[in-house]
């Protein structure tokens, strides 16, 4: 079955891909599960990973020296800025992109990329961790807060109707899973 995020990629990252800057990885596609998928393209400084999990598309980098280390795309170009601190909004943004926005993201910042995640990562990683901190301690406190409260409380009112009434594309997937019972 043919994994519908690799053809996204190979279209979104055509340049890096024929001038040999980026090469295709590896790939998974699951469409049993929520059509779940990843492409991981290949650097010679940094690794780039495209998910899309329950729906939601992602990129992340690694560098090549720590190829397990990922980070969120946005993320990292902010560590470029030098940007540790959080934007202290109320609600932190989603880290959602497809791959044609991460396409022109990386490609605006590629060299400096390169040189971050590469020559320099020593000195990236501690800026990178924390911004990732104060990330997660800002999704912590919206988290709790009579915001978040409300607007959970309508997604799971939301859920809970899906459910109840489900429309034909929830039923067939739910036979599919096998949870219709």
């Amino acid at each position: 079955m043919e994994n519908p995020l690799r053809e996204e990629v190979l279209e979104a990252f055509a340049p890096e891909i024929e001038c040999g800057l980026l090469s295709i990885g590896t790939a998974t596609y699951h469409p049993q599960a929520f059509g779940n998928s990843s492409v991981v393209l290949e650097g010679s400084e940094f690794r780039v990973k495209l998910l899309v999990e329950r729906g939601e598309p992602y990129a992340f980098l690694a560098p090549t020296q720590e190829p397990e280390r990922w980070a969120w795309l946005q993320f990292a170009i902010r560590a470029l800025e030098g940007r540790g601190e959080s934007d202290n909004s109320e609600r932190p943004d989603g880290m959602q992109i497809d791959a044609r926005g991460a396409a022109s993201m990386l490609r605006h910042h590629f060299s400096e990329l390169a040189e971050a995640f590469g020559t320099k990562w020593r000195t990236t990683l501690p800026v990178l961790t924390e911004i990732e901190d104060a990330y997660q301690k800002q999704m912590m406190r919206w988290l709790g807060s009579p915001e978040a409260s409300v607007e959970l409380a309508q997604l799971n009112k939301a859920a809970a109707e899906a459910l109840e009434n489900p429309s034909d594309a929830l039923k067939a997937a739910l036979e599919s899973l096998g949870l219709d019972k």
